[in-house]
């Protein structure tokens, strides 16, 4: 889902769409809609049905409200202004340059535009910002592990259900052994039969991505541990997991150092996180945080800590659709990492330091999934997952 909007055709995209002296340049995998009013050329996945047929309501709306994963523009006839729409939890960036007219999400430029601002361009080139308040409101009372986690499992088990009961797409599920993926696929698994597991590493080369790999891979770590077909095919991506669910190194820190301890006080518990938060570059992470005042004032005021660390996931971009390859990321809502902050410190502390809540998760679906979770998060993810791919795999795999 990459694109790059400017003055001029790029040859760097394979496709390129026309509209009043721009270029909208893209990879494939984009659709056209003309109405009388505009021209809509868009990407991606809406939760609730089909993209194609949401694509008046969405450009009716003037805030995002649609969850899923997609990317819109509209060519405006009337005012011949360009607006681009995204999905509610908008999973890429955009930056641009207005002295050397030009939006992309490919590569980085002056201005960035963050996940609470919708971007405009009028018949003038003149790019404007529109703020929102795209966290909305936080509940910080506390709630029971019970409580959170049957909350939990109602809206990922909706979310796929919703998204399956209109996908076309064929569904294809790689597990990397670590908890997100397997958590995503423990609902795919209990919803329904028709997906087939990825027996390996797959990704087939196509025109744009063999223009620009090497700027793909340097900006976007995402990238380098995502699968591709030419064919279009759905892949099932347990991204964001850990920022969505309360295991990232920076945000899991801070929600600790407001409760008046820290990971690295913690780090005495054998867990699946020990080794990973025992890296080095994490541990600097948690002592920058404890001796910086910043960190501390912010720490303090749960109203304000909450609202930052919502607002600190959702300008986290990993990796998002790719040519004709879907990629279905339903763990990335910021209502599950919301819940997520209201859990009880202990059962808050088991999730951070060995994914308890999402074991728990998974669990619901199919207890005996756990078992081919990988011992540390990271290291030697696949040791304990064969037995389950050499009993599954030949009947759903293949490319």
């Amino acid at each position: 889902m990459f694109f790059k909007l400017s003055k001029t055709q790029d040859n760097n995209f394979p496709v390129s769409f026309y509209f009043n002296d721009l270029y909208l340049n893209v990879d494939q995998g984009w659709s056209v809609k003309e109405t009388d009013e505009n021209v809509l050329v868009y990407k991606g996945y809406t939760i609730e049905s089909n993209l194609a047929d949401q694509l008046d309501t969405i450009v009716d709306q003037q805030l995002p409200t649609f969850a899923g994963n997609f990317c819109l523009f509209q060519f405006d006839k009337s005012n011949y202004s360009v607006t681009i729409k995204n999905s509610r939890d908008r999973s890429f960036p955009i930056y641009y340059s207005q002295t050397d007219f030009a939006i992309t999400n490919l590569s980085k430029l002056e201005s960035t535009v963050w996940s609470d601002k919708i971007v405009s361009i009028d018949k003038n080139l003149k790019i404007s910002e529109y703020k929102f308040d795209a966290v909305g409101d936080i509940d910080t009372d506390t709630l029971s592990q019970d409580a959170v986690v049957q909350q939990l499992y109602n809206i990922l088990y909706q979310d796929v259900y919703r998204f399956l009961s209109h996908n076309k797409l064929p569904v294809k599920v790689f597990l990397s052994g670590g908890v997100d993926s397997m958590l995503v696929y423990s609902f795919v698994k209990k919803i329904t039969k028709d997906y087939k597991l990825v027996d390996g590493n797959y990704f087939e080369y196509d025109e744009f991505w063999c223009l620009n790999r090497n700027t793909i891979v340097e900006q976007y770590w995402g990238y380098s541990q995502l699968h591709h077909w030419r064919a279009p095919t759905l892949l099932t991506s347990g991204a964001p997991g850990d920022e969505f669910l309360l295991r990232s190194p920076t945000t899991a820190n801070l929600f600790l150092m407001h409760h008046g301890t820290n990971i690295i006080n913690l780090l005495d518990r054998p867990s699946l996180h020990q080794k990973y938060f025992s890296k080095d570059k994490h541990l600097a992470i948690f002592n920058q945080q404890i001796l910086s005042k910043e960190s501390n004032d912010i720490a303090k005021d749960k109203s304000k800590l909450f609202y930052q660390l919502c607002d600190i996931n959702l300008n986290d971009w990993q990796h998002w659709h790719l040519g004709n390859t879907l990629t279905f990321t339903p763990l990335r809502n910021i209502e599950l990492f919301k819940l997520m902050l209201r859990l009880p410190l202990e059962s808050a502390i088991g999730q951070i330091l060995d994914s308890t809540i999402s074991k728990q998760l998974i669990a619901m679906n199919d207890q005996s999934l756990l078992q081919y979770l990988s011992t540390d998060k990271n290291y030697d993810s696949f040791n304990n997952l064969w037995p389950y791919l050499s009993k599954n795999i030949s009947a759903t795999s293949g490319q």
